[in-house]
């Protein structure tokens, strides 16, 4: 009785390790690989979707864009859309700043970083680098290291997050503030991160902001 007692009250998690069930169209919390192969597209739902909306919209030019949280409850409703494999307006919402969490969501529980576990000690090298050089292995870096698919992905969100910064005198979204936001969910090692991780993914983020044209060949 005392047995059967305990087990029912036990708390699912943290304590219980059981993952849950992937779903058939997951796209939250996967690799990009995997979310690929569940929906057969390169960008992923989430990020196509948020960056087209804002772009239609005019939220690009909302003040404090990236930085205001949306509604949890309906942040929880968008992603059970997106991994139920149903299709999500973000037009019925009307929020930019929901579509803007949402797609902060997406990179941030990537499996993987964007920016790869391999990836993350190169990028900590850079500051040790004169800036002429820091953009000549940043090129290297994409160019020759970084997956294809990842680099698309990359590309298309960091040619809108240049529109929003050029809109900084409206939405307060600086190269800098952006870079902020952003720089941790492209980029994290594979163990513990720390502040100074942080740090240099945050810098790592302000120079594809700053040299987009230079740094994106292809």
């Amino acid at each position: 009785f005392d047995a059967k007692k305990v087990e029912k009250n036990k708390v699912p998690y943290p304590y219980d390790s059981t993952p849950p069930k992937e779903k058939k169209a997951q796209q939250f919390g996967l690799s990009l690989q995997s979310i690929k192969e569940n929906t057969g597209l390169t960008i992923p739902l989430p990020v196509e979707d948020t960056i087209e909306f804002l772009k239609a919209t005019g939220g690009d030019e909302c003040d404090g864009l990236f930085r205001r949280c949306a509604r949890v409850s309906t942040m929880k409703e968008v992603q059970e859309k997106y991994d139920d494999g149903e299709k999500v307006n973000f037009y019925t919402y009307g929020d930019p700043h929901l579509a803007a969490a949402i797609l902060k969501k997406f990179l941030r529980e990537l499996k993987e970083p964007l920016m790869t576990f391999d990836l993350f000690e190169p990028i900590t090298r850079l500051h040790f680098l004169e800036p002429s050089k820091q953009l000549t292995e940043v090129q290297r870096i994409l160019q020759d290291e970084l997956p294809e698919d990842n680099y698309v992905i990359l590309k298309f969100v960091f040619q809108f997050l240049q529109r929003v910064v050029s809109k900084s005198d409206l939405n307060q979204m600086t190269a800098e503030n952006v870079a902020t936001v952003f720089g941790p969910n492209i980029a994290w090692p594979s163990g513990q991160a720390n502040l100074t991780n942080v740090e240099q993914a945050v810098k790592f983020a302000l120079i594809l902001i700053n040299n987009f044209d230079d740094v994106f060949l292809r």
